[in-house]
Formats: structure tokens, sequence, C-alpha cells
């Protein structure tokens, strides 16, 4: 039986691996601090999270509603992607008006390997079960 939790764990743990290397080559990228933070925690037994430490993470993956951005992180954002710090006030008023779209990257990192870590486990169980 301790074998069978080993090879379930070890299937999760490389499921876990695949995905959090195809979210942070999915991610958007200005400075790179969500790629970075892109990680693999393990809160438990048969329990494997990828997550972004960023704060910001859920809000590139889900997109927004309409809020009033702090300019002075926007400011660095449109002096690095679109090379001009000013250009910060009218995408602040796009938010604030409009939100922003979604970049899923995590959600669709999962589902490209989850049907390999289905087919996995549902080999591991014939091979257990003797079917």
């Amino acid at each position: 039986m301790e074998a069978l939790k080993a090879e379930i764990e070890r299937l999760l743990a490389r499921a876990a691996l695949e995905t959090e290397n195809r979210a942070k080559e999915r991610a958007p990228v200005a400075f790179g601090r969500l790629r970075a933070g892109i990680h693999t925690e393990r809160p438990g037994r048969f329990t494997t999270d990828v997550v972004s430490g960023e704060k910001y993470a859920a809000a590139v993956e889900y997109g927004t509603s309409p809020h009033f951005p702090p300019i002075s992180e926007l400011k660095l954002w449109a002096g690095r992607v679109l090379g001009d710090e000013d250009a910060a006030y009218p995408v602040a008023r796009k938010i604030a008006a409009s939100g922003t779209q979604p970049q899923p990257y995590l959600r669709p990192a999962f589902e490209e390997i989850a049907p390999q870590l289905r087919s996995a486990l549902e080999k591991l169980a014939r091979e257990v079960s003797g079917k």
C-alpha cells in the first residue's frame, strides 16, 4: 500500500511541476515578478498546489471589475511595457471604466496536463485492481 501511495505522490508531483513550467511559459511578463512567483506547494499528503505569490496574480488570471489601480505601480508598468510612464493615466481611466481582461495562465496550464495525469492515475488504478 505504501508503494501505491508513493506512486500517487510521484504522479502528483510530476503533474505539478509540469503545470508550474507551463504556467511560467504562459504568464504575461512586464517585470517578471508574476512568472518568478509561480511555485509548487505541498500542504499535505496527496495535495499539491501550483500558486503564484504575487498579490495581483488572481487579477491577471481572472481579470477585474472596474477599479482605480495604484498609479505608482501603473506608471512603472507603462514605462516598461508602453515606453511612456505618462500613458499610465489613460490606462488608469480605462481600468476605472472597464476593469481588466483576464489573461489566464495557470488554469490553461493545468488543463493541458490534466488528461495526462488522469490517464496515469487510471493506469495505476487498473494495475492495482488487476483489470
